[in-house]
């Protein structure tokens, strides 16, 4: 019964650290896909001036 409970404990960690690890990557994309668009934000107002 010990061993199940433990097997079962075992997979629920790894799926929330999958879960957290997925939520990390999205938000890096997000972050990093902000900062381009800022970029050239930036370069678009420089070339208008």
């Amino acid at each position: 019964m010990r061993g199940l409970l433990l097997k079962d404990s075992s997979r629920l960690i790894r799926n929330t650290l999958q879960d957290v690890f997925t939520d990390i990557q999205e938000i890096l994309a997000f972050h990093l896909s902000v900062k381009t668009s800022f970029k050239v934000f930036r370069l678009n107002q420089m070339s208008c001036l």
